[in-house]
């Protein structure tokens, strides 16, 4: 409560980008929109860094390779694939989280696009593409990764962030 009474603002994740995915025979073509490239954080301004693609054929990301922390505790998941601005932010982050150092990447450059190569026909997979930031150093900010939001009801109806999409690649009828 104190912190909305005196107007306090914290640091915070890029926009969500948007998502499309395409199935293919054998593969998923993902494509994403801009939007959190033109993200501006209320503290450090313009800092949007990358994106990290994440896959599962699980709904609650349980299939996906942990990164823990000395407490055993997860504190990121392991993505697929992952793009970064080509600049002066690269390799681990200098501020952490509960000890993690955050991989802000090889300067590979920004791309909307990635295509999966190895789906298969016939399983249905769960895919998020994130946008993060590289976080401030200086300040002791950490950098921040968006969400990636999906919930399946108990009658099967589900909900999820414009950055997740759910595709079952098949082969042309």
């Amino acid at each position: 409560d104190r912190a909305y009474e005196e107007n306090y603002n914290f640091s915070k994740a890029p926009n969500v980008p948007t998502l499309t995915a395409i199935p293919g025979d054998n593969r998923v073509t993902l494509i994403w929109d801009t939007f959190a490239e033109e993200s501006v954080d209320p503290i450090l301004g313009r800092d949007f860094e990358g994106y990290r693609i994440y896959r599962s054929t699980d709904p609650g990301w349980h299939d996906m390779l942990e990164i823990t922390d000395g407490a055993g505790s997860v504190t990121y998941l392991k993505p697929m694939a992952q793009f970064d601005l080509d600049n002066e932010h690269e390799g681990y982050a200098a501020v952490g989280v509960k000890g993690i150092h955050l991989w802000l990447g090889d300067n590979t450059g920004i791309v909307n696009s990635f295509q999966d190569t190895t789906a298969i026909n016939g399983f249905t997979y769960y895919y998020a593409v994130t946008s993060y930031d590289h976080g401030d150093p200086a300040k002791g900010i950490a950098p921040s990764e968006c969400t990636r939001y999906i919930a399946i009801d108990k009658s099967g109806n589900i909900e999820k962030g414009s950055n997740v999409a759910i595709v079952r690649p098949a082969a042309p009828a």
